[in-house]
């Protein structure tokens, strides 16, 4: 059964210390943003192909990252529960980790079960 990840969440930005840097970063963030544009359509469509597969692979645990959130452009509001409702039906551990910075309720079992 999929389950929310509490634990910690790597900024892959890290930390910069060079103002430059800092700036270039954010310039460079925000065109990525502009470009990137991830379709909950596809990533419904990747979750299903994962459901249909993972005992033919092999595999015994997976853990999966908020796809689409971020420089993709989706909303953990959306992705969120559509990937919980999905990856509970795998007979394996599956953990699923939420944006850095998701309030707890949105993590809960209510917010995830939502249609």
């Amino acid at each position: 059964m999929a389950r929310p990840c509490l634990g910690w969440v790597l900024d892959m930005g890290g930390i910069l210390l060079d103002r430059k840097r800092i700036d270039q970063t954010k310039r460079n963030e925000h065109k990525r943003r502009r470009i990137a544009s991830s379709k909950i359509e596809d990533i419904r469509d990747g979750l299903l192909y994962f459901i249909g597969r993972y005992e033919e692979w092999g595999i015994l645990s997976a853990a999966f990252p908020a796809l689409g959130c971020g420089n993709g452009g989706l909303e953990w509001d959306t992705v969120g529960p559509l990937m919980f409702q999905l990856l509970s039906q795998a007979k394996i551990p599956i953990e699923i980790y939420a944006p850095f910075g998701t309030p707890e309720y949105k993590l809960t079992y209510p917010f995830l079960c939502q249609k």
